[in-house]
């Protein structure tokens, strides 16, 4: 099953690095970008794969061989409308830029719509199961529009979490994923209130 050979990752808190862990661990190169040298320089130490630091993310973008697939694991709202903004001059046709934080569902819709006019692919991904879950299999809920890359496909499917099958689902709209995700947290937490209210 081929899944892709590397992936740019912007955002390498603690969801960002231990999903980049996870998708290394699963043969796929990282090229990660970061403020400060000294950090990706640290982060490289964990890393069982290849890991490429950049400080600069237009050298990112440029070092990313094309069709160049992006992650985003930046806090919600402006922050991921600012770099979706910074990076898309820099994007062709058929790149892909896939949001793994935990965006607002309408958010991610007119950052879909935003990025078709640039006929550049977008994906809005709940990832579910906290920073265990990134880094040993989270659920993963994707929301997209045009067809999904079977390379790409493959690679969600891999990293995410296992039971008698792969712990992912996709779904049509760029804020479907999110939204999915936005009622599970929902369910989650009334479902932790009933037991904490029981006990």
């Amino acid at each position: 099953m081929k899944v892709l050979e590397e992936i740019g990752l912007i955002g390498l808190g603690v969801m960002g690095k231990n999903i980049g862990l996870n998708l290394s661990d699963n043969g796929v190169n990282i090229k990660g970008f970061n403020d400060s040298k000294e950090k990706l320089e640290e982060i490289k130490k964990e890393f069982s794969g290849k890991f490429e630091g950049y400080t600069n993310i237009n050298d990112l973008v440029n070092n990313l061989s094309r069709p160049r697939t992006i992650l985003l694991m930046v806090p919600s709202g402006e922050p991921t409308k600012d770099v979706i903004e910074k990076i898309s001059d820099c994007l062709e046709e058929d790149d892909v830029i896939i949001d793994g934080g935990n965006s607002f569902y309408l958010d991610s819709e007119r950052n879909g719509i935003a990025l078709e006019q640039k006929k550049i692919n977008f994906i809005g991904m709940g990832v579910s199961g906290g920073e265990e879950g990134a880094r040993n299999g989270p659920a993963i809920m994707v929301g997209y529009k045009n067809k999904i890359r079977e390379d790409l496909k493959n690679t969600l499917s891999t990293i995410s979490a296992k039971t008698d099958q792969d712990c992912i689902g996709f779904y049509e709209g760029y804020g479907s994923g999110h939204f999915i995700k936005m009622v599970h947290n929902g369910i989650e937490y009334a479902e932790m209130q009933l037991i904490a209210e029981t006990y």
